[in-house]
């Protein structure tokens, strides 16, 4: 009974409360309606939600810790060290230098096995590098790079796996086997790679490099011949077929590389050579067998390319451009064969005493161009001669440190790290330029070195070009080795590379570092211009044959000059693009007008766009028709929207190209990244890029050790281009701004600002940056830097009208006086207008009218000090009075009076309003009627924002539902103990129907019953 008493009580004392509370806020308060009841809720969550994060980037240190290193390069080295791909077989170069003399422990044995091993090919049980894809692509019709076949990369795989003594690594039988399938039935000697008869016809010659090398690695991983002892003897006789038997000229004695006369193997030597011939001897020598050649016409042989110089030429038509690696070949073969037509000694000095300024070996005396090839061949030779111990121990510890420029990315390079390349000049120069540092660079030696890359040619017909690098040997500029950088001819079907040796891209570089170094008018000073910008025109492909090419650039001028065939073998739209920002660059510096003002075809490079692009209902791309590699695609989709830009021919769907890249944005390559990042930038497209995972991704390829950047997230291949990239993106994408603030709040609050930033590429800006916000209602305030990248401040909003209904501004980013970035901000401002309801005071003669009015803000409860109260008395709907109610001003409200005196006696209503900065138009506060015939109502106008109604009506309502709920209770406590009442005959119905009707009272009765112990 007790605890049931008590439940409906609770109730009771609940339902009561909840009504009155209503009724008292009511009365006591109204809010201004912009106000947010849940506001402190949300800014709970907003500042939990919102924590600022702590940055763990240092891109901008990455970015300053290059600049340094390129300056302390230039400084040490006097050009920029190029980072030239690694390879298998430039990797066993360097390690059999090393090992020769005696020096392996100099190298991280354990980070060039690690390479080694990187390019194994699970699927194929094979080594792969891109020179072996290269060799894939070979088209004869267009170009032959020897020394890098399948075969070959393998054989140079395992030999230097066996220098590191790591051959446990692989599986010696797999290769065996690997070995000998690429043995050739039919002709004998090794082809590059498996043998099929399906394969074309110059993959099935075997040549004497690919026999070497394969004869020298089964040596090493079989035991004996004595199983292929039949195979062996057809090797034999295979060498000795290659010796030429006819005694007319100087080939007289001498080994071909080959049988095929159209292929030229050891290109770009002349057949038969010394190379050749070595490759011949040495495979014989495995065997015994050197003496089954023809000796006397070999030494015929040696004899006519041994100078009284006492050097060797290689081959008769070649001259002295590769006579120090002829040399000590020539040494080599003449001690396997006992020729003595040599005066040893002087030969030897002779190798010895062209040593160039590192230590190590040119191609010749007169072409000062060397590879890692050169120093190997020499060394090799050297070694298996006896003549090694000429070196001293200075003269080996000069080769050594030579070779580190050769030694890159854990592995080795064919050429020098000194053959910088115009790309990385340009890349440099530019950046610089970004940065506004250019005036730190060595401006007129940098300028020397682009202006001697310069080529003029006259035949057939006078042309220009520019050399892809360098610290080039204007005799003989190109390499023997054809590291993959600057050679790229063929099918494509395995590598992406379309490089060539020169071409309008090597010019632009040129150009553009030359105009961003200030020298581009010293050029023109020294070069007529003009010429270069005819070149560019006449490379137009303009033969309407071929559709398919018709109206793109050649790579350069000279190819105009070659078959049709081969011109549309050499197609790519990327030339095409850099033709174009030649012709800007020169355009612009001859003060020529616009690209678009020459006189070339552009309808045809516009058709050419156009029918190469892919359009579907939703994306939209440029094919470069030799690969679907995305990146390129990317690229070439931006060379396309640039070109026609320049031609002022754009008519491309700007959304549709949008969605395509949207749809193959990768952030784990940069390439993708950077040039998705320059379509939107050439478009004006907002692509909602990841900023945390771009900058996350710039961090990840960033290598300390190099300070350069890597391609992609596995950390394989480093491009020196990457840090132009980064820095363009670092300085002028567009920032990400991330400003928190309590977006409502009281007048008189304190607020704070949180301003983090960040663009595609950094999130710390540096000291110099400063970041303020600015407000003409609060002025200027400046943020400070946390220690977690974030600015902020506290600042408090006045209580003033001026500050109400809402405080707007920006928070701007500066660096120096430039904005870098800005972001509105809008403070939504509130205030509790409290009122004590309208009085009316009768006093027979005049009405008195009184309310009491404050402001409450942050500060509290304030005066309406400056605030007026009218009274306008309206008649029959028109005002004739308007009366300023009185002031009183206390310390937390103002007290309002009008007195007035209805002398006429006739009906009329007042409205009373309130004027002030808040209101600046007035706010109705309470509308009052008066009919002089009725009495005067004290409670007060009829307005329905009067307070003294609204309390009037509440507490009826009030007492009605209190009624209500007391009678519904009475029947419930009726029914809950009917079945109790019946046991207890003192509390039936009837006697409590009796007690009632005696006059008890019904409170007596409940206090009876509920207070029954038995219940």
């Amino acid at each position: 009974m007790k605890k049931n008493k008590i439940i409906v009580l609770v109730l009771m004392v609940v339902v009561c409360q909840i009504i009155f509370t209503f009724q008292i806020n009511n009365i006591k308060y109204r809010v201004d309606s912009d106000y947010d009841q849940q506001y402190y809720d949300k800014r709970v969550e907003s500042e939990t939600k919102n924590q600022p994060k702590i940055s763990t980037c240092k891109n901008m240190d990455n970015i300053e810790s290059i600049f340094d290193r390129k300056l302390s390069d230039f400084e040490l080295y006097g050009y920029f060290p190029q980072i030239y791909e690694p390879s298998l077989q430039a990797t066993y170069y360097g390690l059999y230098i090393l090992d020769t003399l005696g020096n392996l422990g100099e190298v991280n044995k354990t980070a060039i096995t690690n390479y080694i091993i990187s390019t194994y090919n699970q699927e194929s049980n094979l080594f792969f590098d891109d020179y072996s894809y290269r060799y894939l692509d070979i088209d004869l019709s267009q170009a032959y790079y020897p020394l890098t076949s399948i075969l070959e990369v393998n054989c140079y795989a395992i030999l230097s796996l066996n220098i590191l003594n790591k051959l446990d690594l692989i599986d010696r039988q797999k290769f065996i086997d690997f070995i000998w399938n690429c043995y050739n039935p039919g002709t004998s000697g090794f082809i590059g790679q498996p043998y099929n008869v399906d394969l074309e016809d110059s993959f099935k010659i075997s040549t004497m490099d690919n026999t070497y090398f394969a004869v020298i690695t089964l040596n090493l991983l079989m035991d004996d011949w004595n199983s292929y002892s039949t195979r062996k003897n057809e090797i034999i006789q295979y060498i000795n077929d290659l010796q030429d038997s006819i005694n007319t000229d100087w080939r007289y004695g001498g080994f071909y590389n080959d049988k095929d006369n159209s292929f030229n193997s050891v290109k770009p030597l002349h057949e038969p050579n010394l190379l050749s011939s070595y490759y011949c001897l040495k495979t014989l020598e495995i065997f015994g067998m050197e003496e089954s050649i023809n000796i006397n016409s070999f030494h015929q042989f040696l004899s006519k390319l041994y100078m009284d110089d006492h050097y060797f030429k290689m081959s008769n038509p070649e001259h002295n451009i590769t006579n120090l690696i002829a040399t000590a070949i020539g040494l080599e073969l003449s001690k396997i064969t006992g020729f003595s037509g040599i005066n040893e000694i002087s030969v030897i000095n002779f190798i010895m005493n062209n040593r160039n300024s590192q230590g190590t070996w040119d191609s010749s005396t007169t072409v000062k161009m060397h590879e890692l090839m050169d120093i190997f061949q020499i060394i090799r030779a050297l070694n298996n001669s006896g003549a090694i111990s000429n070196l001293t121990s200075l003269d080996k510890s000069e080769i050594l440190t030579a070779l580190n420029n050769y030694h890159q990315l854990k592995g080795f390079s064919l050429i020098s790290q000194e053959y910088t390349s115009l790309n990385l000049l340009n890349t440099i120069i530019s950046s610089f330029q970004l940065f506004d540092r250019v005036s730190e660079l060595e401006i007129q030696d940098i300028y020397n070195d682009i202006k001697d890359c310069f080529r003029y040619n006259d035949y057939p017909e006078d042309w220009y070009v520019f050399l892809p690098y360098i610290n080039a040997d204007p005799m003989k500029p190109e390499f023997r080795s054809y590291p993959i950088e600057y050679y790229n001819r063929g099918y494509h079907n395995y590598i992406t590379r379309i490089d060539f040796f020169t071409s309008y891209k090597s010019m632009y570089f040129a150009l553009n570092s030359m105009n961003k170094l200030f020298k581009l008018d010293d050029f023109g000073g020294e070069v007529d211009l003009t010429n270069l910008i005819d070149d560019v025109i006449q490379s137009q492909f303009l033969n309407d044959s071929f559709p398919e090419a018709h109206g793109a650039f050649l790579p350069m001028r000279g190819y105009t000059f070659f078959s049709l065939e081969s011109q549309l073998q050499k197609i790519f739209f990327e030339y095409s693009y850099y033709a174009i920002k030649s012709l800007e660059l020169l355009v612009d510096d001859l003060n020529l007008g616009k690209v678009n003002d020459l006189s070339f075809n552009k309808a045809a490079l516009y058709e050419y766009i156009k029918r190469n692009i892919i359009e579907t209902s939703s994306i939209l791309y440029f094919d470069p028709q030799y690969t679907s590699n995305i990146e390129i695609v990317l690229q070439n989709t931006y060379y396309a929207i640039y070109v026609l830009q320049a031609l002022d021919l754009y008519d491309l769907n700007n959304q549709k190209i949008k969605e395509f890249v949207l749809q193959n944005l990768n952030y784990n390559n940069i390439n993708n990244i950077y040039y998705s990042y320059k379509i939107s930038e050439i478009l004006g497209i907002n692509l909602e890029f990841n900023y945390d995972l771009i900058i996350n991704l710039a961090e990840l390829l960033y290598s300390g050790d190099l300070n350069e950047f890597y391609l992609s997230s596995n950390r394989q291949m480093v491009s020196q281009e990457i840090f132009l990239w980064i820095c363009e993106m670092a300085l002028n994408s567009d920032l990400e701004i991330v400003c928190e603030y309590i977006e409502q709040i009281i007048l008189g609050g304190v607020n704070s600002l949180t301003v983090s930033f960040q663009n595609l590429i950094i999130d710390d800006f540096g000291d110099e940056i400063s970041v303020v916000f600015e407000s003409l209602q609060l002025g200027i305030i400046n943020l400070e830097k946390l220690v977690d990248n974030t600015y902020y401040k506290d600042f408090k909003i006045p209580e003033n009208p001026s500050c109400y209904p809402k405080v707007e501004g920006i928070v701007a980013i500066y660096k120096g006086y430039e904005q870098l970035g800005q972001i509105p901000v809008n403070i939504r401002t509130f205030y509790v207008f409290h009122d004590s309801g309208l009085k009316i005071i009768d006093s027979r003669q005049e009405l008195i009218f009184e309310m009491n009015i404050s402001y409450e803000f942050s500060s509290g409860h304030n005066p309406a000090s400056n605030s007026m109260v009218v009274g306008n008395i309206y008649r029959n709907f028109l005002m004739v009075d308007s009366i300023e109610l009185e002031r009183e001003d206390y310390s937390d409200l103002s007290k309002f009076t009008m007195y007035y005196e209805n002398r006429d006696n006739i009906d009329y209503s007042i409205r009373f309003l309130i004027y002030d900065g808040f209101h600046p138009d007035g706010m109705i506060l309470y509308e009052y009627d008066i009919n002089p015939s009725e009495p005067i109502n004290p409670g007060g106008g009829n307005s329905p924002i009067s307070s003294i109604i609204l309390s009037t009506i509440s507490f009826f309502i009030y007492v009605g539902i209190c009624g209500v709920l007391l009678y519904i209770s009475f029947k419930i406590t009726k029914l809950v103990f009917r079945k109790k009442r019946r046991r207890k005959k003192d509390n039936t119905p009837l006697k409590l129907e009796l007690e009632i009707k005696k006059g008890k009272k019904m409170k007596d009765v409940f206090d009876d019953i509920l207070s029954n112990e038995d219940l």
